[in-house]
């Protein structure tokens, strides 16, 4: 029996929501969340038709509330103000749209078309303020609390869109995006009623927001949460989108029965889909300054600081490390091991409606990697060649036996090893005449063909002593002992993973080592230098092992091809 054809096409249908400029409390890093996972999202479709063949339509619409000083940012991206008399189906891709609690509504009518025979993709995000209501707060027309005992905890999570406070409105609840995508995936679910396991219509929702604990504003250094206070006010069971409690087919509520006042334990009907969120519903999600790694119009490489979620840049990290062919489960939990390692109070969840979806791949397929690719240049004056990478990258020179080298994407295949790393470049050892003269002309680029391990990035906390930093860095410089798994950034412009601290206890020096933005030691203090150093390679070594992944393991169903055949006569 021939083996089912997979569908060469399929279209990704995004909707990305950023809320800055909210009234009271405003935020500022998810413009710049809403920018990168677009960008990431984007480069993912486009790889696949160059790679594997697969075209997959890149088809996103944008719903954001910028601040002043961002709107510039937006039209640098190719994003200006859109019309908002257009339908939904009518809004273009190069065009924002007002993320009112309408607008929101409204936009999953953008999923509508999607395609479960070709297996297409649908991703809502939303990046701004998550809150809750009181179930109490939701009333039937006759007073009665309806989501009381669907709710035990007796709250429900909400979105807080950028006019829901106003006077008559209020959030998006979180039965309301149930109601939603269960209307967006009827019948097209994989699983459907027609349709095989792995057909159908994948969806998954991406929420870098919090729904409990305190809101909290600090100074621009200090983490941001992304909490804004409980909302306020009755809400009328009339005012919740889609609820229907007299439909016996209905897509999400299922019918009362006689004499029945509340949605009961399994009174709702989930769609299967996958959702990433930010933290748990007992704590908040921050934002903060992080360091990225960007191409100036030149095609030089640039270090840019800005704000953005912890959990948005661990998600975009984690996949850009491990490759999107990776499953929900792994990826959760790498992410999770990031966003921890960054701070204490926030634990990013994977939710799914069906216990065996953990299993499933990142977008419910085999999407190949988009590899990062370098721009390689010559320098005439210094007569060496560089790639505009560095340690900011993640990359660092050949220890030893073990080799760290470019592959040229021009179609020769030509590798070259990288001789020295430096902060935002690195220089190539050419001494082979693998680049030629003419190579000098050319535009050309590079992707990483191997790296033997990740060193971590370790910095002296500030403020400390003159002299114990200077014992620290002279120790560090003149040590016999090599460290492999990590170094210890004298540039205090280069992103730290980690802090070296000191504690002064009746008249002893310690040293201690914690992650960057938390006060909990790592390890137990130590009396030395070098004990501390031999403590730190131990955290180094295990997180290499940690971040190590090979993006290219596995065979694509498209090269799999099972044929089964009755022969007669044989048992």
């Amino acid at each position: 029996m021939p083996a089912t054809t997979q569908p060469r096409e399929r279209n990704f249908y995004a909707v990305f929501i950023g809320i800055n400029d909210y009234s009271r409390n405003p935020l500022s890093g998810c413009i710049n969340d809403v920018l990168e996972a677009s960008a990431y999202f984007e480069r993912l479709c486009r790889i696949q038709e160059e790679e594997t063949g697969l075209k997959v339509n890149w088809m996103p619409q944008y719903y954001l509330a910028p601040l002043v000083e961002e709107e510039k940012k937006l039209a640098a991206a190719g994003l200006r103000p859109g019309d908002e008399k257009l339908k939904v189906k009518e809004r273009k891709a190069d065009h924002y749209y007002l993320p009112t609690r309408r607008n929101i509504i409204d936009a999953f009518l953008h999923f509508e078309d999607a395609n479960e025979k070709q297996g297409d993709i649908c991703l809502l995000y939303y990046s701004g303020h998550g809150s809750y209501v009181h179930t109490f707060q939701v009333q039937d027309p006759k007073g009665a609390a309806v989501f009381s005992d669907y709710e035990p905890t007796g709250e429900m999570q909400t979105l807080v869109t950028i006019d829901s406070r106003e006077e008559g409105k209020h959030d998006i609840l979180d039965k309301e995006l149930g109601y939603l995508i269960a209307k967006t995936l009827s019948g097209k679910m994989p699983g459907s009623e027609g349709a095989g396991e792995k057909e159908g219509v994948h969806f998954l929702a991406i929420m870098d927001c919090c729904h409990s604990g305190s809101n909290t504003r600090d100074d621009k250094e200090a983490p941001t949460a992304r909490m804004a206070p409980s909302g306020s006010g009755i809400i009328l069971t009339s005012q919740i989108e889609g609820y229907n409690t007299g439909e016996e087919d209905h897509v999400f509520y299922k019918k009362f029965k006689e004499g029945q006042k509340r949605v009961a334990q399994e009174g709702l009907k989930h769609a299967r889909y996958i959702n990433l969120s930010a933290s748990r519903n007992t704590e908040r999600a921050h934002e903060n300054l992080m360091v990225w790694q960007k191409k100036a119009e030149t095609g030089s490489s640039a270090k840019v600081t800005q704000r953005n979620g912890y959990f948005t840049y661990c998600l975009l990290n984690a996949l850009e490390r491990a490759g999107a062919k990776i499953n929900y489960r792994e990826l959760i939990r790498r992410v999770e091991m990031d966003v921890r390692s960054m701070v204490d109070n926030q634990v990013p969840i994977l939710g799914k409606t069906e216990l065996k979806d953990d299993n499933l791949y990142f977008l419910g397929n085999e999407f190949v990697s988009p590899p990062h690719r370098y721009n390689v240049r010559y320098d005439d004056k210094k007569r060496e060649w560089y790639i505009d990478g560095g340690k900011v990258n993640g990359l660092f020179p050949s220890p030893g036996a073990a080799k760290t080298t470019i592959r040229l994407a021009d179609g020769s295949n030509r590798e070259i090893e990288v001789r020295e790393v430096k902060e935002m470049e690195s220089v190539l050892d050419n001494s082979r005449a693998i680049l030629k003269e003419e190579d000098k002309r050319k535009n050309l680029q590079a992707t990483i063909r191997s790296m033997p391990f990740p060193r971590l990035n370790i910095r002296i906390a500030e403020p400390m002593d003159r002299g114990l930093k200077d014992t620290l860095e002279a120790t560090w410089l003149n040590s016999r002992t090599p460290y492999n798994y990590f170094q210890l950034a004298l540039d205090t412009d280069l992103p730290a993973d980690y802090e070296i601290r000191v504690i002064q206890e009746n008249g002893a020096i310690l040293y201690s080592m914690v992650r960057r933005g938390s006060d909990i030691p790592i390890f137990p203090a130590q009396s030395s230098i070098s004990a501390l150093f031999g403590c730190v390679e131990k955290v180094g070594k295990w997180e290499a092992t940690r971040k190590l992944a090979n993006p290219d393991t596995g065979i694509p169903r498209s090269d799999i091809e099972v044929r089964v055949e009755v022969l007669e006569n044989e048992p």
